[in-house]
């Protein structure tokens, strides 16, 4: 009896342990304390509405996406309205594929309707964008990962660089084809030398009118997404300043807000196209990469080790 009630426990810790590792490596931003809850509204952030509209448009446009990639998988949209943390996270079991969205996130100063966009497309990234992958988690030391073994999650900066590569072209511009009520952006609640920094490259990509739009809505809701982490982690962002860390092997883990602007703006400007479907094991197919000869829109060096 007392071997059984041993080995139970045993069991139930190896589950418990699995469970917390896997799902912390799948979270938007790392562990913080940020907290707004809806009684205590500032001015910015997302009101219910507008948290209910944004996920409605992704959960209609980016169904048949996740069931033509997944096999006949399901995508779940959780919406916890109530929470208060500023936080999302992604989760898989059986067919379905999870996003979960907190209210604290939506009612952040920072958050546009454009950012939210793109962290759902982060999130999704986790399920879609293939290699770099997390490692797979240790079940006997919550937070330590298997070194050399890859977990069905993409990485941070790949879920970042997918985010802005592949989704949220797709969201916005298939959403407009198919009479979802995608609001366009409000770049007058930008710096004016970031949005013109973001234009001015954008043009360099691309000449037709809605990719350009999209690629200036992609950089500047990367911009937001810097923004936020700046408030959690004390970093300053800008488009103009790019980060010059290069690493020594990819890093799977949440890269430094100026890494992850740096990401997201990079994804806006790849050239290739939002319709060329990811290959999951070949991170160089339907990218922009060193080896296809790209000079703009390649993963930044600050996480990411060209293989």
């Amino acid at each position: 009896m007392k071997l059984k009630f041993f080995t139970t426990c045993i069991a139930m810790l190896f589950l418990t342990s699995y469970h917390q590792a896997h799902r912390y490596h799948t979270l938007c931003f790392p562990e913080n304390d940020m907290r707004f809850p809806e009684n205590g509204r500032t001015t910015g952030g997302l009101t219910k509405t507008e948290f209910d509209l944004v996920l409605d448009e992704f959960e209609g446009v980016m169904w048949f996406m996740v069931n033509n990639a997944e096999n006949g998988a399901k995508l779940v949209v959780e919406r916890l309205w109530n929470n208060d943390a500023v936080n999302a996270y992604a989760q898989s079991y059986g067919i379905y594929r999870q996003v979960t969205f907190f209210g604290g996130l939506a009612r952040h100063p920072e958050m546009t309707s454009d950012s939210l966009r793109m962290i759902a497309c982060h999130e999704l990234g986790h399920h879609l964008a293939g290699r770099p992958y997390w490692p797979e988690p240790d079940p006997l030391f919550p937070g330590l990962y298997i070194e050399g073994s890859e977990s069905w999650a993409s990485s941070e900066g790949e879920s970042d660089y997918y985010a802005s590569l592949k989704c949220f072209r797709h969201l916005i511009i298939e959403g407009q084809k198919n009479n979802y009520a995608i609001t366009s952006a409000d770049l007058k609640k930008y710096p004016v030398q970031e949005v013109n920094f973001a234009t001015t490259n954008c043009q360099q990509s691309f000449t037709k009118a809605i990719d350009l739009e999209v690629c200036i809505r992609g950089a500047m809701a990367g911009y937001s997404l810097g923004r936020i982490f700046k408030t959690a982690a004390s970093t300053d962002v800008s488009l103009m300043t790019p980060n010059p860390r290069v690493v020594t092997k990819t890093d799977p883990k949440h890269p430094q807000g100026q890494c992850r602007t740096d990401t997201y703006f990079q994804g806006a400007l790849c050239e290739v196209s939002y319709r060329d479907s990811i290959l999951k094991e070949d991170p160089n197919f339907s990218t922009c990469n060193e080896k296809s000869n790209h000079k703009v829109g390649l993963r930044p060096l600050c996480w990411y080790k060209p293989s």
